[in-house]
């Protein structure tokens, strides 16, 4: 049920929801970052939520800066924990 209502919400993210996080945790994107985070997230949610993540960040390291990746991996794992009862 849960993966049901996940997937509806992911599919609804815009690039403004990608931007007005990244300013909520005082992250500068690129246009182009936001577009690659976001199209990732929706091709890739399950497999961020459920499997191997690690995968999914490797596909999209050089793609973003150094700074971002980073900050895109931190924010996962703190997010991830934080959820880890609701998934």
């Amino acid at each position: 049920m849960n993966q049901y209502f996940i997937g509806n919400y992911i599919q609804k993210l815009s690039i403004q929801h990608i931007k007005d996080f990244a300013n909520y945790h005082q992250v500068s994107l690129s246009d182009v970052e936001c577009e690659i985070i976001l199209t990732t997230i929706k091709q890739n949610w399950k497999e961020l939520l459920y499997g191997d993540y690690l995968s999914v960040f490797q596909k999209i390291r050089n793609q973003v800066t150094p700074e971002s990746y980073e900050i895109a991996l931190q924010l996962y794992h703190d997010y991830k924990r934080k959820y880890q009862s609701f998934l």
